[in-house]
């Protein structure tokens, strides 16, 4: 489950990381498209009184799209740290496990060398009885 959410957060951001690029598409477009009318004299002056206003709001767009991914780096470091913690207590989980296992496994050697010796003393003890 831990995975899934890193994976979700980092795809989150890369679809912001995206976002902010294409905006710097956008608005360098929009520097060579002016640059180009005013090289041409083909540049309406209402263009020209809005573009400011206009690259104003793609910058806006742009920032408020760098803060959101902001927040989700923040946020995927956050879902990373508890990935690590999830893998550290699985991981220690499994060592508990084999240790455990172990254990039970000298406990049933241990247990099994007990019977044999039983069995021996027994098949010994018979052998003194019937001579």
């Amino acid at each position: 489950m831990a995975q899934q959410k890193v994976a979700e957060a980092e795809h989150k951001r890369m679809q912001i990381l995206r976002r902010i690029q294409e905006c710097d598409a956008v608005i360098d477009q929009a520097f060579r498209d002016q640059q180009q009318k005013l090289a041409h004299e083909a540049l309406d002056p209402m263009q020209m009184q809005y573009f400011p206003n206009y690259i104003w709001r793609l910058k806006q767009s742009r920032f408020q799209d760098f803060q959101a991914l902001q927040a989700q780096e923040r946020k995927l470091m956050a879902v990373r740290e508890e990935l690590k913690q999830a893998l550290i207590k699985k991981k220690s989980l499994d060592i508990l496990k084999d240790k455990d296992h172990a254990k039970y496994r000298q406990q049933l050697e241990k247990a099994e060398e007990e019977f044999l010796a039983e069995i021996a003393l027994t098949r010994s003890a018979r052998t003194l009885s019937t001579r």
